[in-house]
């Protein structure tokens, strides 16, 4: 919920820019502030879990797919070091922000790939989308850190940290793509409950754009290798978009998909794709991407509502299911 809100609430923000429309901003501002209390809601009982339950904790990191989902921690945290540096601007919450997801993805996703690696637990079956949570963080933290590199005494670490999750991110999506698609071409098809985590494929694509928009772009010499690789990945997010839309629609009418918390798997994929997109149209100013990025929108728009309504509904019946019970 917290990815998913923190990336719409950029989203309106950055329309209202493109377009002039202050109302999105005003409304992005309060966005901003109640994504940072559900968050600040959702940690109390995240650290509680890992204090008074280490043993558990222990046993999902062994789960070749709950661990993943404990990178939506450390992810969490970079969309509100976005939010506090996009909209509302606070420095000292987006440099906590910034500072603590960046380490946090760092570590929890070296951890999880160290665990992979040393152990004989993961089966082709388990690869989905959900790995790539940890490629969407790294690839993600020059984007979000891209104002730290102004700050005198720091300059040279920051950077480090930049070129060094970018570099990982990078090689590690490019890898993990590969063997998703194996995956699903050759194995058989994901289940039903399953399909909302499929638009998570968008999320590193997404990351990677930000990140050569607001960061590589502005470097001496790099900008035109930026934008080519912008476009590159521009390219594959449009068109796993439309393939995540084909898939759930011929889930949605083949066979019941019922409501998880996994649903908001829906909402930041494609939330950071069009925030993404909207840095990139600055650079190609290219009319077509404008209603591609206005169709994101209103798409996102959609499904966050829905999404808002169905958990809701779902915490008032106590029917919430946590996205870690994928199984």
């Amino acid at each position: 919920m917290v990815m998913g809100t923190g990336v719409f609430t950029s989203s309106m923000f950055l329309m209202g820019m493109k377009y002039h429309l202050e109302y999105l901003i005003r409304i992005s501002h309060v966005f901003a502030f109640i994504n940072f209390i559900i968050f600040s809601t959702v940690l109390i009982p995240f650290i509680l879990k890992i204090v008074v339950f280490p043993e558990e904790v222990k046993k999902d990191v062994e789960n070749p797919i709950k661990a993943n989902f404990y990178l939506t921690f450390g992810v969490s945290m970079l969309t509100l070091a976005s939010n506090f540096s996009v909209v509302k601007q606070v420095q000292p919450f987006y440099i906590t922000f910034w500072f603590i997801g960046t380490f946090t993805v760092i570590t929890i996703e070296f951890i999880l790939m160290f665990v992979a690696f040393m152990g004989s637990h993961v089966k082709l079956h388990h690869i989905n989308p959900s790995w790539f949570l940890g490629t969407t963080g790294l690839l993600l933290v020059p984007g979000v850190g891209s104002e730290l590199i102004n700050i005198p005494g720091i300059h040279d670490f920051v950077r480090l940290l930049f070129d060094f999750s970018f570099g990982s991110g990078f090689f590690l999506y490019l890898s993990l793509f590969a063997i998703w698609v194996y995956r699903f071409i050759l194995h058989e098809p994901m289940k039903s409950e399953h399909i909302p985590i499929f638009w998570i494929n968008m999320g590193p694509v997404g990351g990677a754009i930000y990140s050569l928009m607001s960061y590589y772009y502005q470097l001496p010499k790099l900008d035109g290798v930026a934008t080519f690789f912008s476009m590159l990945f521009f390219g594959i997010g449009a068109w796993w978009l439309f393939m995540a839309i084909s898939v759930t629609a011929h889930y949605a009418y083949k066979s019941k998909i019922t409501y998880k918390t996994a649903w908001w798997s829906f909402t930041f994929p494609l939330g950071q794709f069009l925030v993404s997109s909207l840095l990139f149209n600055r650079v190609s100013d290219d009319k077509s991407i404008s209603f591609f990025i206005c169709f994101m929108f209103i798409l996102l728009i959609v499904i966050w509502c829905i999404n808002i309504a169905m958990t809701a509904r779902a915490l008032v019946k106590g029917e919430i299911v946590l996205a870690q019970n994928l199984e």
